[in-house]
């Protein structure tokens, strides 16, 4: 390799790794702003609507069939939460008719606010 080349291939270097960079902070800037959405969401999280069709105390669990969990990006479904304080399932029984919101506890889909619709 002449020195022509090599002094090419330096430059390119130069020129290159400082973009990269730059392209690299602007991701990061971007997943950085999904994150805070995210965290926003689930400061507050959204009432959804559900219908309860079990409740078990005993676990501290209760299965709702629900609309779609927006924070979560979750479809309606019929599935298992974990609830946050086990002395609320005592105000509830299966056929209720609720709104609700779900949180993650423990990186467990948990049921953090639960009232009759």
């Amino acid at each position: 390799m002449n020195h022509l080349q090599l002094l090419a291939l330096i430059s390119s270097l130069l020129i290159g790794i400082p973009s990269m960079a730059m392209t690299g902070t602007r991701d990061t800037d971007n997943r950085d702003n999904r994150d805070e959405q995210l965290l926003q969401v689930n400061v507050n999280p959204p009432l959804v609507s559900g219908e309860i069709r079990k409740v078990d105390k005993d676990s501290g669990m209760i299965t709702i069939k629900h609309e779609q969990i927006p924070n979560f990006d979750m479809p309606a479904m019929t599935m298992l939460f974990n609830v946050d304080d086990v002395a609320m399932l005592d105000q509830f029984k299966a056929q209720d008719k609720v709104v609700f919101s779900v949180n993650k506890r423990n990186n467990k889909l948990t049921v953090v606010h639960l009232e009759r619709a």
